[in-house]
């Protein structure tokens, strides 16, 4: 009786340890059963479905449309921002523009001194205060508590974003250095979008209500940065919200789980979402070679480690303080 390829394969995998025998099982289903997934069961297909998407770039390089770069911030990652926002813009095929880091109102000075060198690009600084209202960044610090940080920077993404002027807008996390060459919108207005492993489905929960997404999702696209095209944010944020971000914290609060440990993800999550079902034809996935490290281990001796990075197969590195 003839053996096909995979049962070739299951056979020599029972073969090992026991630890690969526990994987291997894990490995078959795999193999067997496609999307959707669910968020416990998922987690390993998702894995091989992103690490299986080839790498690409857009066959149309000439001419490429100006962008921004806009980048969120907190004194934590202070230490961080010079690589981040040169980094962001050396590996850009896409003219940079503009550099705008936006940080708490009190921290501004700190972060104008250590981005004080000259770079290709114009880089401002610029507070939180001067793009959400006191009243909004209020009720955000007395609803979330100790994670009104990062609801305070969905809100910087989205509503900077929507008010941009150019084509588009690169959004990087201030903890996240690019390493890799890339287009980031074409000429057509075609753009990447990047499938990550990280998976919760509460934002999915929360994008479904708010009419964004369906759940589950066959993919997240919680990728530490994105590239934003205004006028496609603008559509989708006034069919949401009307362009309010009173309207949408307002949404999100009545619709938001009290037990959630992870607030939401509404600006990578959203556009993405939005982007896949509205205009797949202007999206191309690309591979998501994202690698994180703990950051009192990297920065030991930071230049050396980074230099080292991007001679590997690496698209970016994140030192999340949190790892």
């Amino acid at each position: 009786m003839k053996i096909s390829t995979k049962r070739r394969f299951v056979i020599f995998m029972k073969k090992k340890s026991t630890v690969r025998d526990l994987v291997f099982s894990k490995i078959e289903k795999v193999i067997s059963f496609p999307f959707p997934l669910s968020e416990s069961s998922g987690d390993l297909r998702r894995f091989i479905a992103i690490n299986c998407i080839k790498r690409s770039r857009f066959a149309e390089i000439n001419p490429l449309p100006e962008i921004e770069v806009f980048i969120p911030s907190v004194g934590k990652d202070l230490f961080l921002i010079r690589a981040v926002v040169e980094k962001a813009i050396e590996k850009s095929l896409n003219p940079v523009i503009q550099v705008s880091v936006c940080v708490p109102e009190k921290e501004v000075e700190c972060f104008k001194k250590e981005l004080d060198q000259k770079n290709n690009a114009p880089i401002r600084i610029i507070s939180e205060e001067s793009i959400l209202s006191p009243s909004l960044l209020g009720k955000i610090r007395s609803e979330f508590g100790s994670r009104s940080g990062w609801v305070i920077a969905e809100f910087l993404k989205i509503e900077y974003s929507t008010k941009s002027e150019f084509a588009g807008v690169l959004v990087v996390d201030s903890d996240t250095i690019i390493l890799r060459d890339r287009v980031w919108l074409s000429a057509s207005r075609m753009q990447n979008l990047f499938p990550v492993q990280e998976y919760h489905s509460e934002y999915f929960r929360l994008l479904s209500k708010l009419g964004l997404a369906n759940s589950p999702s066959k993919f997240s696209f919680m990728s530490h940065y994105m590239l934003f095209q205004p006028m496609i944010y603008r559509d989708m944020y006034e069919v949401i919200a009307r362009l309010n971000p009173d309207e949408l914290l307002n949404k999100i609060i009545s619709n938001k789980r009290q037990d959630s440990k992870s607030p939401f993800c509404i600006c990578y999550e959203a556009y993405a979402s939005h982007l896949m079902s509205k205009l797949p034809h202007l999206v191309q996935i690309e591979k998501w070679s994202n690698v994180g490290f703990k950051r009192e281990i990297f920065t030991l001796d930071f230049k050396v480690n980074l230099e080292y990075l991007e001679t590997r197969k690496l698209d970016s590195v994140s030192l999340h303080s949190y790892l």
